[in-house]
């Protein structure tokens, strides 16, 4: 019985660290998403700057930056 008890209290506890290190380590990634998406967005707007032909598009893409 003290033995099933010590192995159930272990087991939690290692359940527990890992727990916490997937989350540590999934954290990192959603930032990283989120940078990836925001140089996504300025890539397109730095085409859109580039690809306007005339000065009223250039102006409107300016704003929209």
């Amino acid at each position: 019985m003290v033995i099933g008890t010590a192995g159930i209290a272990q087991i939690y506890s290692v359940n527990a660290k890992l727990e916490e290190l997937n989350n540590s380590r999934l954290i990192p990634i959603v930032e990283l998403e989120q940078i990836k998406s925001d140089m996504e967005s300025t890539r397109s707007l730095a085409n859109s700057y580039m690809d306007a032909s005339d000065e009223a598009e250039v102006n409107n893409v300016l704003t929209s930056i």
